[in-house]
């Protein structure tokens, strides 16, 4: 089970000065709390994407209390792929601004894509927010500020740490190897 205590919350950090704040993007604001969690996941591997024969990052929000995201209750079972590793890098955001982490760290591991589904870096299959709608360009400069406030190494490669310290000192920026030695995630159910 992992280990949530490490999670530090974002609702403490301050914008640079002369920048919009990233708590006050309205879009969709539904009155919740989300949080922008990455994990490990086989969904590409297991549907025979080309050129993807193992686990990979996948990155999601979700409102569930990071506590119970995995369990009876939660979006997760105990034993899912996605329950293995399963790190919240972000809590205490409106909707659009987790939308807007979410759809940065997509487009970080799908360059050049328009939608994540051809990636082989990620397990995402469609973007966080439509390109086509008016607040994709918002939410993404949200997105993009609040996770260089929160990780200025972000966009660097990804570089395996222990649990305490992942992505602190390297980026989120995926080769879509990071599960090379594991060759039966992608047989697990």
């Amino acid at each position: 089970m992992p280990d949530f205590t490490q999670v530090q919350s974002e609702v403490d950090i301050e914008p640079e000065p002369g920048k919009p704040d990233p708590r006050e993007l309205d879009v969709e604001d539904d009155g919740k709390m989300y949080l922008v969690y990455i994990c490990r996941r086989n969904y590409k591997c297991k549907a025979n994407f080309t050129g993807v024969d193992r686990c990979l990052k996948y990155v999601s929000i979700s409102t569930i209390d990071p506590a119970i995201v995995i369990g009876s209750r939660g979006r997760y079972k105990v034993g899912d792929i996605q329950a293995s590793e399963f790190y919240v890098i972000m809590r205490g955001l409106k909707k659009g601004v987790a939308r807007g982490v979410e759809q940065a760290l997509i487009d970080l591991n799908s360059p050049g894509l328009q939608t994540p589904y051809l990636s082989k870096q990620i397990d995402n299959f469609i973007n966080s927010t439509a390109r086509y709608r008016d607040v994709f360009d918002k939410r993404l400069n949200f997105g993009e500020e609040r996770l260089r406030l929160r990780y200025p190494n972000w966009r660097k490669p990804y570089i395996k740490q222990t649990p305490t310290e992942l992505y602190e000192a390297g980026g989120m920026n995926f080769s879509g190897n990071e599960y090379n030695s594991e060759p039966k995630c992608c047989e697990e159910p």
